[in-house]
């Protein structure tokens, strides 16, 4: 007679364990704080960047070169004087005339542990042609403040 000996442990096998799946998981529960995050932030840096443009334009339209110098960060400040920029805003509103309406085309977003950096794209249609319109805002505390603006339109190369 022939007596099977049962194993001491148990006779099934263990549970096969799908690690990829508790890895998946866990990168889907950490991505997740991550975009949102990084949605957040695009939405409250174009905000920003629409007030600013807008406050902007409105200084631009009402010849008030002298505050948006003031009113810039100082890393704009220290590129050139205070003269060149107000006779090259001046030649722009002279050129341009009034600026109407700014659509954004394109925002980005470089974080620092001491700043933020707003870059944006607008395409502006001013009363007497329209330019592609490229921002750099600088958010320290709360604060935004414009760090550099190039335009680029024909009524400005004669």
């Amino acid at each position: 007679m022939t007596t099977s000996a049962s194993p001491i442990f148990g006779s099934s096998t263990p549970p096969q364990r799908n690690l990829w799946k508790w890895i998946f998981g866990a990168a889907v529960l950490i991505a997740i704080p991550v975009l949102w995050q990084c949605g957040s932030s695009l939405y409250a840096g174009r905000k920003l960047s629409n007030t600013a443009v807008e406050e902007f334009h409105k200084k631009l339209n009402q010849a008030e070169y002298e505050v948006i110098y003031e009113s810039s960060d100082e890393g704009l400040q220290k590129v050139g004087s205070e003269a060149d920029l107000i006779k090259f805003l001046a030649l722009v509103h002279t050129r341009l005339g009034l600026a109407e309406a700014a659509n954004l085309q394109n925002v980005s977003i470089n974080a620092s542990f001491d700043r933020t950096l707003i870059a944006t794209r607008y395409n502006t249609t001013f009363a007497q042609g329209s330019a592609l319109e490229m921002f750099t805002w600088v958010k320290k505390d709360g604060v935004v403040k414009l760090l550099a603006y190039h335009v680029q339109s024909d009524k400005l190369m004669n």
